[in-house]
């Protein structure tokens, strides 16, 4: 049996069983892209080329080829997207973002990540692989802050990632926080 919680920064799955549950600093026990994203893939508004987003002040562009999609209706306010990178949705990038309400509610960059600029916003980025074999899952999460001169915006992306789909897929990533600006 599985259960669904609620974790900033990912929404995690956590299983109950005699390998215990898996957590590492930076993004936790993701098992699949299906369990990153709280909607099923293909739903919501749709996304190609450019997104920009004037209430967070950022572009994005999605990689040619792919669509990203919100999993929510229409109407309901945006905080972020998801990219299948494989028909099978078993590779995908995941990008969330929301205005800080608390400060304990900041994000958190992990000790040993790699800094990185998404235009004004700054981050870090983590690697970090779960389970063995063929069923081996990579991981690479690059949290963000972005101070507005009236809010202060938190976000991640993440990647999720058979090891067999790495050299692909890791490609599509960076070439998606290439295109991610904030500040403009």
């Amino acid at each position: 049996m599985k259960k669904y919680v609620l974790f900033l920064p990912l929404l995690l799955t956590i299983s109950a069983g005699p390998a215990g549950t898996q957590v590492s600093e930076n993004t936790g026990p993701v098992q699949a892209c299906s369990n990153a994203f709280a909607a099923p893939p293909n739903t919501g508004t749709a996304f190609r080329g450019a997104v920009r987003n004037d209430d967070y002040h950022f572009v994005a562009h999605i990689p040619a080829g792919l669509t990203a999609w919100t999993g929510t209706a229409e109407s309901a306010p945006f905080h972020g997207f998801a990219i299948s990178l494989d028909k099978d949705f078993e590779s995908c990038i995941v990008f969330e973002v929301h205005i800080r309400i608390d400060e304990a509610d900041a994000m958190k960059r992990p000790q040993k990540a790699k800094t990185i600029s998404l235009g004004r916003a700054e981050g870090g980025q983590t690697r970090n692989a779960l389970g063995a074999g063929a069923n081996r899952l990579v991981n690479i999460t690059t949290v963000f802050s972005f101070k507005q001169s009236d809010q202060i915006d938190d976000g991640y992306v993440l990647l999720i990632v058979p090891v067999k789909q790495l050299p692909d897929a890791s490609n599509q990533y960076h070439a998606f926080l290439r295109g991610l600006k904030f500040g403009i």
